[in-house]
């Protein structure tokens, strides 16, 4: 995340979820299979940026990652940095467990 900050020009960025043990993790909404339940990725909100402005200045920027996710109703940014690091990049519009679309949509 720091990488994300310095991109962004050192603005200050609140995590609104990370790390999830398994309880929470399902209290929330999350698949069994998420990110979070490895401490491989965080929900992001970026001082003076839109949520869909930070999506677009990191998925333009060159940083690798595994997913991109703009989750338009929650206003956060979900981003992982799984081994994988497949550069996934997508939207989400409804809650926890709607559709998510390929690309970045408002």
């Amino acid at each position: 995340l720091e990488k994300v900050r310095s991109l962004l020009g050192d603005r200050p960025i609140t995590v609104t979820s990370a790390y999830r043990n398994p309880a929470v993790n399902a209290a929330v909404g999350g698949v069994k299979t998420s990110d979070h339940a490895q401490g491989h990725a965080a929900d992001i909100v970026v001082a003076g940026l839109s949520p869909y402005e930070t999506a677009k200045r990191i998925r333009d920027s060159g940083l690798k990652f595994d997913q991109l996710i703009l989750e338009t109703s929650r206003g956060v940014v979900h981003i992982s940095f799984a081994p994988r690091m497949r550069q996934q990049v997508m939207t989400q519009a409804g809650k926890a467990g709607s559709e998510i679309r390929q690309g970045l949509w408002l």
